[in-house]
């Protein structure tokens, strides 16, 4: 294999073939342990790397940058919660009168038809309080990016090692609705040498904000932006 280049672009440092994981086809700057990728001799390179716009960081976010971590912080709080508030109480409030009426009146199948609709009130109740307590954390540290969310539990925790990943791309997600209206929301996925693509972090409605983590864990992790089919570009 012919090592694509010889200094770290991150901390300048000496690379070192002893560094080199061949299975992987990566070597790791053991000063600052930014992650390269690696091509047999004689073969043409991948796409090559590219200049994309710098992205400053949005209002939502923190970031806290060290010399052997990263971490990116941002609450999920929007304004769009004080419309979800009106409808949930609306919602359940229709839901406490169709059981008490029901119930009243000894009708307990139609009760429990009513069920389904209860969970969906009860449902959005938990997702208008994480909406106001929750955030989410990305901390790229010791060879791994996690990804948790809290304190209210939700899905989509994960770790995934460093190791594996060879680019990080944006990726817009587009929802028709009933009316004929679109939805669109962004997602940070990484690409990786072997095996397909994973999701980071999904439900962004901020392209700007998708971006800047894509910048930032790249960055941190010394790998150069290179073209990637089916992401969203500005």
């Amino acid at each position: 294999m012919a090592l694509i280049d010889l200094t770290c672009k991150k901390c300048k440092g000496e690379l070192s073939l002893e560094d080199t994981d061949q299975e992987m086809h990566i070597l790791r700057c053991r000063h600052c342990h930014a992650v390269f990728a690696l091509r047999k001799k004689g073969e043409p390179p991948s796409e090559p790397a590219r200049e994309k716009r710098f992205v400053e960081m949005p209002a939502r976010c923190n970031i806290e940058r060290g010399n052997d971590h990263l971490k990116i912080t941002w609450r999920w709080f929007t304004v769009a919660v004080w419309f979800l508030i009106f409808f949930a109480v609306m919602w359940n409030g229709f839901m406490v009168f169709w059981h008490s009426m029901t119930i009243s009146k000894g009708l307990w199948f139609m009760s429990a038809f009513g069920l389904i609709h209860t969970a969906v009130g009860v449902g959005l109740v938990y997702y208008i309080f994480a909406l106001f307590i929750n955030h989410t954390e990305i901390t790229v540290s010791d060879g791994s990016i996690r990804v948790s969310h809290g304190p209210l539990p939700w899905g989509g925790n994960k770790t995934v090692s460093a190791d594996s990943v060879s680019q990080l791309f944006c990726y817009e997600r587009i929802r028709r609705t009933k009316n004929g209206g679109r939805n669109y929301s962004y997602e940070v996925k990484i690409a990786r040498d072997r095996g397909r693509n994973q999701t980071l972090v999904a439900g962004l409605h901020d392209v700007e904000q998708a971006m800047f983590i894509e910048q930032e864990i790249e960055e941190f992790l010394g790998i150069e932006d290179r073209p990637i089919r089916g992401e969203y570009e500005l």
